[in-house]
Protein backbone atom coordinates (compact mmCIF):
# COMPACT_ATOMS: atom_id res chain seq x y z
CA UNK A 1 0.00 0.00 0.00
CA UNK A 2 2.89 2.48 0.62
CA UNK A 3 4.25 2.06 -3.14
CA UNK A 4 0.79 2.87 -4.37
CA UNK A 5 0.98 6.14 -2.18
CA UNK A 6 4.31 6.75 -3.51
CA UNK A 7 2.76 6.54 -6.71
CA UNK A 8 -0.16 8.38 -5.86
CA UNK A 9 2.39 11.52 -4.46
CA UNK A 10 4.65 11.74 -7.73
CA UNK A 11 1.26 11.80 -10.36
CA UNK A 12 -0.12 14.49 -8.33
CA UNK A 13 3.21 16.44 -8.05
CA UNK A 14 3.51 16.16 -11.21
CA UNK A 15 0.32 17.40 -12.14
CA UNK A 16 0.79 20.64 -9.67
CA UNK A 17 4.56 21.30 -11.20
CA UNK A 18 2.60 20.69 -14.96
CA UNK A 19 -0.13 23.08 -14.12
CA UNK A 20 2.66 25.54 -12.31
CA UNK A 21 4.95 25.66 -15.53
CA UNK A 22 1.60 26.05 -17.90
CA UNK A 23 0.76 29.09 -16.05
CA UNK A 24 4.18 30.75 -16.08
CA UNK A 25 4.28 30.50 -19.34
CA UNK A 26 0.65 31.78 -20.48
CA UNK A 27 2.03 34.91 -18.77
CA UNK A 28 0.06 33.59 -15.60
CA UNK A 29 2.94 34.26 -13.16
CA UNK A 30 0.61 35.06 -10.04
CA UNK A 31 -1.41 31.85 -10.39
CA UNK A 32 1.99 29.86 -10.77
CA UNK A 33 3.34 31.41 -7.58
CA UNK A 34 0.49 30.68 -5.70
CA UNK A 35 -0.30 27.56 -7.26
CA UNK A 36 3.03 26.25 -6.45
CA UNK A 37 2.44 27.41 -2.98
CA UNK A 38 -1.04 26.45 -2.69
CA UNK A 39 -2.30 22.51 -4.37
CA UNK A 40 -5.57 23.58 -4.88
CA UNK A 41 -5.11 26.99 -6.40
CA UNK A 42 -3.05 25.10 -9.27
CA UNK A 43 -6.83 22.88 -9.22
CA UNK A 44 -8.74 25.77 -9.67
CA UNK A 45 -6.31 27.03 -12.57
CA UNK A 46 -6.53 24.30 -14.67
CA UNK A 47 -10.10 23.74 -14.22
CA UNK A 48 -10.56 27.39 -15.13
CA UNK A 49 -7.86 26.59 -18.60
CA UNK A 50 -9.27 23.24 -19.14
CA UNK A 51 -8.12 23.62 -22.93
CA UNK A 52 -4.54 23.82 -21.87
CA UNK A 53 -4.45 21.51 -18.53
CA UNK A 54 -6.74 18.64 -19.18
CA UNK A 55 -3.50 15.89 -18.58
CA UNK A 56 -2.16 17.72 -15.52
CA UNK A 57 -5.76 18.14 -13.69
CA UNK A 58 -6.35 14.52 -14.84
CA UNK A 59 -2.91 13.61 -12.58
CA UNK A 60 -3.81 15.44 -9.53
CA UNK A 61 -7.21 14.11 -9.99
CA UNK A 62 -5.66 10.47 -10.11
CA UNK A 63 -3.51 11.40 -6.88
CA UNK A 64 -6.20 12.87 -4.81
CA UNK A 65 -8.95 9.66 -5.67
CA UNK A 66 -5.88 7.58 -5.23
CA UNK A 67 -4.85 8.63 -2.32
CA UNK A 68 -8.02 8.05 -0.38
CA UNK A 69 -8.31 5.04 -1.54
CA UNK A 70 -4.95 3.79 -0.31
CA UNK A 71 -5.90 5.16 2.94
CA UNK A 72 -9.44 3.64 3.15
CA UNK A 73 -7.94 0.56 1.72
CA UNK A 74 -4.81 0.60 4.17
CA UNK A 75 -7.86 1.34 7.55
CA UNK A 76 -5.86 3.90 8.70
Amino acid sequence: MAVLGIVFGVCGLIGLVWTVVIAIQSGDTWWGILGLLCGIVAIIYAVQHLDKCKVPLALMALAVVGNIITTVAAGV
